[in-house]
């Protein structure tokens, strides 16, 4: 039988998402802008042809952080049926959803109030095809 982690005294957490992009100053610019994120480290690897850039709101080593992987020889990519979405809270819906189809970002959906839910939620797709949700804080 498996055993749990506070068994043992660990303390775990998520420390970082990671994506495959396609074009780095474009991704940059779209989390920054809209979302306000910042550029908190970036490693190019020569010798296997990749950058990561880590983008957040705080410290890499104590936040939740994106990791954007990039593929020097990149080309288009695939986006697999096991993904659903990453969730980015605003405390005004409606303009962060504005910018966001402004700066590059399919709209799915306008904000609006699920049944289901007691908050406004909205959804677009960034500018490499992935699915955010956006929720009113």
């Amino acid at each position: 039988m498996c055993s749990s982690a506070n068994e043992h005294a660990l303390t775990c957490r998520i420390k970082h998402v990671d994506y495959r992009i396609t074009d780095i100053d474009r991704t940059i610019e779209f989390y920054q802008k809209v979302f306000g994120m910042k550029l908190l480290r970036r490693l190019d690897i020569e010798e296997l042809r990749i950058s990561l850039l880590f983008v957040g709101y705080g410290d890499i080593e104590t936040n939740v952080v994106l990791e954007f992987y990039y593929s020097w020889d990149a080309k288009e990519l695939e986006h697999g049926n096991a993904f659903q979405h990453i969730c980015i809270g605003s405390n005004d819906i409606h303009r962060t959803f504005a910018l966001a189809v402004q700066c590059g970002a399919v709209a799915i959906s306008k904000p609006y109030k699920p049944t289901y839910a007691d908050v406004e939620i909205a959804w677009i797709l960034d500018p490499d095809g992935y699915k955010i949700e956006l929720m009113q804080d």
